[in-house]
């Protein structure tokens, strides 16, 4: 089973979804369900053998990064690894970012997060003014479109479709030229078409893999 999907653009986003990953079941215990301190031991007689003090558990050694780095970026052709140490837990994606050649602005990314050989979860980033209720229909070449992913939510980055890859799709993507996604304006419902490069993929995701 593919592990929980991470939000779209970890680093733009500040590793926010990570804040709460360091709590603790005690720090999330009702008040009224922690039990009274026990009462203080009696101090052992002076002449009574002390038993040699339990040393507590080493703490847990933060990840790290290879050579030791605090970041890292690899490029895959179109595609590109990028890691990070946020509150020392290893966090990497595989990314592609695409802009707008005349406004400047981002106007796609697709992010994975999570693979372990066999299946893949991602979440891919479209820009404003789309029909949500359309979902995003996303086809690798010419096989035979996926069916419709929903939108989840919209942030300053963009409308999120989170999607999960495995079996015949994910071999698809590793071999394929393009991963085309198609959805609808708001305004009109006139059809959107965006092009995603696979070149380089292959390389990148196993690069993920390795890394995680």
């Amino acid at each position: 089973m593919a592990r929980p999907l991470r939000p779209l653009l970890l680093a733009a986003l500040g590793f926010a979804a990570l804040g709460t990953a360091g709590m603790t079941s005690a720090a999330m215990t009702p008040a009224s369900a922690q039990t009274a301190p026990k009462p203080a031991a009696a101090a052992p007689k002076p002449d009574a053998a002390k038993p040699d003090a339990a040393k507590p558990d080493a703490a847990k050694p933060a990840d790290t990064l290879p050579g030791g780095a605090t970041s890292l970026q690899e490029s895959f052709e179109d595609w590109t690894v990028n890691c990070g140490l946020p509150g020392g837990r290893r966090v990497c994606v595989l990314t592609q970012v695409q802009t707008d050649p005349q406004s400047k602005k981002r106007a796609l990314t697709i992010e994975i997060g999570a693979a372990d050989g066999k299946s893949l979860t991602g979440v891919l980033a479209l820009p404003f003014g789309i029909d949500l209720t359309s979902g995003a229909t996303m086809q690798i070449d010419a096989a035979a479109p996926l069916p419709p992913q929903p939108f989840r939510v919209c942030l300053p980055a963009g409308c999120m479709v989170p999607f999960a890859f495995e079996g015949e799709t994910l071999a698809q993507m590793k071999t394929g030229q393009q991963l085309k996604i198609t959805t609808r304006a708001f305004e009109g419902g006139q059809p959107l078409a965006f092009t995603v490069s696979l070149k380089g993929f292959a390389a990148g995701l196993a690069r993920l893999q390795a890394l995680l």
